[in-house]
């Protein structure tokens, strides 16, 4: 289950939104919703993964970071609805093994191929996917909540 109380922040719509999508997107990993660490001048959000070298049978876990201005205002709103499933999705990437990158974030695997971070956002392979999947999943998600 997703913290309603983070960091400063109370979020029961995102956390309540996001549990929504992980069930419809059968994501099973555990996921936590943090504040953006460390902001860019186009990031608004982020997924990063964690798994334990010392326990490679355990699970990965992940966390999605948030703006925090978005936190603050906590709303079920189009943006944020989209927000999450994409998130989600590249969670889902990577428990499918279709999405690697190194510790570094300079190579990305996607789906057996090795491709470099320097190709633009809106190119890679998995972010065109996971818009994609915003686009299937929006009317479906928006009924449920």
């Amino acid at each position: 289950m997703i913290e309603k109380y983070i960091q400063g922040y109370y979020i029961p719509n995102i956390s309540r939104l996001a549990e929504v999508i992980l069930k419809e997107l059968d994501v099973s990993a555990e996921v936590d919703i943090q504040p953006l660490k460390i902001k860019t001048s186009n990031a608004i959000s982020y997924v990063e993964r964690y798994a334990s070298k010392y326990t490679p049978s355990e699970k990965a876990k992940y966390t999605i970071f948030i703006d925090t201005e978005i936190l603050k205002v906590d709303e079920l709103s189009d943006p944020m609805i989209n927000l999450l499933i994409h998130e989600i999705w590249h969670i889902r990437q990577m428990e499918c093994g279709w999405l690697r990158a190194n510790t570094e974030y300079t190579v990305a695997v996607w789906k057996g191929v090795h491709l470099p971070m320097t190709i633009p956002h809106d190119k890679r392979p998995w972010e065109i996917e996971a818009r994609m999947m915003e686009e299937k999943y929006f009317s479906h998600i928006k009924e449920l909540i």
